[in-house]
């Protein structure tokens, strides 16, 4: 009688310790989904936040840096183009006005409309190379002039980044003299919260699950609170258990027993670090 009882409120108990076990879990899982989803939510007013402040102080400049604004770069249509955009910048160039002056050679010379003085000029100035002549006419009183303007290459060099303080920013810099530059930078928000999320350097890593499948093989000492147990009279015990997730099948060789069902891991640290979450 006292043994039934007992063994019934053994089974009881483990069947409420499963029950609280997965409750717990799903709880603790809805928890984590939910704190992320705020979290990236939080993130993304800060990231814009920063954006606006950043483009209120703009101004042209060789060097700018800018905090990205997080918006869907994306639209539903964006399957028919085969491609998924995760980040927009655009600049603009500002070349500074342009006056240039120097020393020139002048040169006398005659062709089919009579005898001129020539007047030759060349430089350099930013992106700009420039040659070109003017021409006086002395018997027509007349003036000519020829010029030929060259651009060079502009050199802007951009960074994508994201800063100590978790903000993912752009840094452009012209490397050409003259030049000076204006940008606005976009993150798509589902690409924004993928890359959070895989940062290691602002995030907690990724646990791995090394418990998939395998074998484990137990030797140990066992005993009963029943003084006629096989147990009692053989404490050595030995089994073999094979898994697969969170099936297992065991067998013990001593006494010639097999078992086979499914298990929970009731990890109680991560309970106590969810408990100091909460409180």
């Amino acid at each position: 009688m006292f043994k039934s009882i007992r063994s019934k409120v053994i089974v009881g108990l483990f069947i409420l310790v499963v029950i609280l076990g997965t409750i717990g879990y799903f709880v603790y899982q809805k928890y984590i989904k939910t704190k992320n989803e705020l979290d990236n939510e939080r993130s993304i007013s800060i990231q814009n936040t920063a954006h606006w402040n950043d483009i209120v102080k703009q101004k042209s400049d060789s060097l700018q840096s800018l905090a990205g604004l997080v918006i869907s770069l994306n639209k539903k249509e964006f399957d028919a183009h085969k491609k998924y955009i995760s980040q927009t910048a655009s600049l603009q160039l500002l070349i500074d006005s342009l006056r240039v002056k120097g020393d020139a050679i002048s040169s006398n010379g005659e062709d089919s409309l009579g005898k001129f003085i020539k007047v030759d000029f060349e430089g350099t100035k930013s992106i700009v190379k420039y040659e070109g002549n003017t021409r006086h006419y002395l018997s027509l009183n007349r003036s000519l002039y020829s010029l030929d303007i060259n651009f060079m290459p502009i050199d802007i060099f951009s960074t994508f980044y994201r800063d100590i303080d978790g903000l993912w920013k752009i840094k452009a810099v012209s490397n050409t003299p003259g030049i000076t530059i204006k940008q606005d930078y976009k993150i798509d928000s589902l690409f924004y919260s993928i890359m959070n999320q895989m940062d290691l350097s602002f995030v907690d890593p990724p646990e791995e699950d090394n418990h998939i499948i395998g074998l484990r093989l137990r030797a140990g000492i066992a005993g009963s609170f029943d003084t006629n147990s096989w147990y009692n009279q053989h404490t050595f015990d030995l089994n073999a258990e094979f898994y697969y997730k969170y099936l297992y099948f065991s067998y013990y060789p001593l006494t010639k027993v097999a078992s086979a069902g499914v298990y929970v891991d009731l990890d109680f640290t991560k309970v106590y670090n969810f408990m100091k979450k909460i409180f």
